[in-house]
């Protein structure tokens, strides 16, 4: 088969390389699918965040899941996060939750980390 695909002016090595990209591309686009699914029927339990997202490619890595896009996989590792007390809260959406039960500008400015004055209350001015 090698031999033939030499002959008609097609490289091994580069049909190897071209299906595996388009399989990277097949997974990632499977993940993608199966976290927006997941998000989506998350509820409020998941705290969302980059934090616990690179928690739960570790704990999918873990599962041997890596190669598996699957709400359900999602759902497992999240479940296990959970049920381990491995979440943090997200500080996003923590500042969004405190930004809307603010009930005054002084609250406001205190949830995006800003003085009185408007500056950002942290060392670097960020």
């Amino acid at each position: 088969m090698s031999e033939y695909l030499e002959k008609a002016g097609v490289p091994l090595d580069d049909l190897k390389e071209a299906v595996a990209e388009k399989q990277a591309e097949r997974v990632t686009s499977s993940w993608k699918s199966a976290t927006d699914e997941f998000l989506a029927g998350s509820g409020n339990w998941w705290p969302d965040g980059e934090i616990n997202m690179k928690k739960m490619g570790k704990v999918l890595i873990e599962m041997g899941a890596e190669d598996s896009p699957s709400t359900e996989n999602l759902r497992r590792a999240a479940e296990y996060l959970r049920d381990s007390n491995q979440l943090v809260e997200s500080p996003e959406v923590a500042a969004q939750q405190r930004i809307g039960s603010a009930q005054s500008v002084e609250e406001i400015r205190e949830a995006l980390g800003r003085s009185k004055d408007g500056r950002s209350s942290s060392v670097f001015g960020r």
